[in-house]
Order: C-alpha cells, then sequence, then structure tokens
C-alpha cells in the first residue's frame, strides 16, 4: 500500500511540474524584439524589469582617434560585443551599465557630432516574474522529489523513476535560470550601438580666394576640354586615315594599271604597218 501511495505522489508530482512549465515563455533574449507589457500595475516602477537600447551617430574628424576614446570610456565591467572600423567609418556595440547609461551618453560629446540620437525601452517585467515563478516552483518540486527519493531507497523500480523525474525537472529548471540569468544581463548592462562617420570639414574662404579658385578652374577646365578635344581628333584622323589609305592604294593601283595599258594600245598603234 505505501509502495502504491509513493508512486502516484511522484506522478502526481511530475504532471504538476510539466504542467506548470508547459507553457514556457518564448520571449527573445534580445530587445530588439519588443516582449509583451507586463498588465500588473501593483508593481511599482522601481521593481519593474526595463531593457534600454540606444542608437548614437556621430560625425568625426577621425575615426581611430573617435574610436579609441569611446573604448577609453568603458568601465571595468563593461564591454564590446561587435566592433567594425574603416578608413570613413565605424561602429561598435556596447554593454554598459544601465546605472551610468545616461551618463556615459553624455560623455560622448566629445567625440564628436552626435547627427543621431534613440533611445527605446523594453519592460520585461511579466516575463522575467514569470520565469522566476517557475524556477522557484521547479526547485520546491526537486525538494520534494529527493524526499521521496530517501522513501523509496530500497525499492530499485521506484527509485529508477523517481530518478528520471529528478533529470528531467532540473534539465528544465537549468533553461529557466538561464533565461532569467540573461534577463538579469540585459536589465543590467544596456545595448549601446555607436555609429561614426568622417566628417568632411569645411573652411571659410575670402572672396579674392574664391575669385582666384575661380579663374584657377576655369582655366583648369578649358585646359581639359581642349585636351580631350585633341584626344577626339586623333581618333577620328586614326579612324579616317586607314580607309584612306586604302583607298588611295587601290586609286593608284588601277591608274597605274590602266597607264599601262594606255601606254600598250599607243605603241601597237605607231608600229608601221607592212
Amino acid at each position: 500500500m505505501k509502495k502504491r501511495s509513493v508512486i502516484i505522489v511522484v506522478i502526481l508530482l511530475c504532471v504538476l511540474a510539466l504542467f506548470g512549465c508547459g507553457s514556457k515563455n518564448e520571449t527573445s533574449f534580445y530587445p530588439d524584439r519588443q516582449p509583451s507589457f507586463d498588465s500588473d500595475y501593483s508593481i511599482t516602477s522601481a521593481e519593474r524589469k526595463v531593457v534600454y537600447n540606444v542608437d548614437l551617430e556621430y560625425a568625426v574628424e577621425d575615426i581611430n582617434k573617435a574610436f579609441d576614446e569611446i573604448k577609453a570610456k568603458l568601465n571595468v565591467d563593461e564591454w564590446s560585443e561587435f566592433e567594425n572600423i574603416s578608413e570613413s567609418y565605424a561602429s561598435l556595440r556596447l554593454r554598459i551599465a544601465s546605472a551610468r547609461l545616461d551618463d556615459f551618453i553624455a560623455s560622448l560629446s566629445s567625440v564628436g557630432t552626435r547627427t543621431r540620437y534613440n533611445k527605446t525601452a523594453f519592460d520585461i517585467t511579466g516575463s522575467y516574474e514569470d520565469t522566476n515563478a517557475k524556477i522557484q516552483s521547479l526547485q520546491s518540486t526537486l525538494e520534494k522529489l529527493e524526499a521521496l527519493k530517501k522513501e523509496a531507497a530500497n525499492n530499485i523500480d521506484e527509485l529508477i523513476r523517481i530518478e528520471n523525474y529528478i533529470s528531467q525537472t532540473e534539465s528544465e529548471l537549468k533553461e529557466y535560470q538561464k533565461q532569467l540569468s540573461s534577463y538579469n544581463s540585459q536589465i543590467d548592462y544596456s545595448y549601446v550601438n555607436i555609429y561614426l562617420s568622417e566628417e568632411k570639414t569645411i573652411q571659410n574662404k575670402s572672396f579674392g580666394s574664391e575669385i582666384g579658385n575661380a579663374f584657377k578652374n576655369g582655366w583648369n577646365g578649358f585646359i581639359t576640354f581642349v585636351k580631350y578635344i585633341f584626344i577626339g581628333l586623333c581618333y577620328i584622323f586614326v579612324f579616317f586615315s586607314i580607309p584612306a589609305v586604302i583607298v588611295g592604294i587601290i586609286l593608284i593601283t588601277v591608274f597605274t594599271v590602266r597607264k599601262k595599258r594606255r601606254n600598250a594600245v599607243n605603241k601597237k598603234d605607231e608600229t608601221p604597218k607592212t
């Protein structure tokens, strides 16, 4: 009788655990996919779990210098997830402590001219609390299964069944703990995407220098025009000269043949008749 009761209790516990975990939350771990907002207004704003995502664009005079300056502003516990740099463009994806997010953004004013700013907040309180509740439920189930395991120490069949249930529960518990850890990371460290582009400096010029540049550019333009005209004439000369040479050779050949024939006829006519 005791054996049956133990088996029934184990089965009920596992069914309840699986039922509770069956509605596993599918909210993405990444803040660029907005999760649903929690409708529980009993949670105060200070307790809510919010993920911040910031996009910044700067026009800078020196890409490498600005890139290094931004990296130097990171604290020891902050890091860069992605970096890309070229001669005229660079981008970074940083993880910045949320507690100092606004201060970090303000410190970037020395990097260059900010041309774009976008800050988005994602409330994941509902997903966070749901995951945390499932972890507590699975931990409670594990405690009960461990107690049942001790009672069934002398029954090999029951012990095997309980061990299987414990293994399944531990596996689900690890998945939820991993998800909760990811949520905590997103909440504690915001995403900051920074894009740098090279700024073209425009110098103020005097009226005289502008006139001088106009004459200079005009003369250069005229020389360029004459150069291309000359090059075009060369192309035309080559294009027409080859057919002209061929026609000339043909005409000379025809003229020479006719002249020879005419001379031959004249000599024949001049021959005295006997």
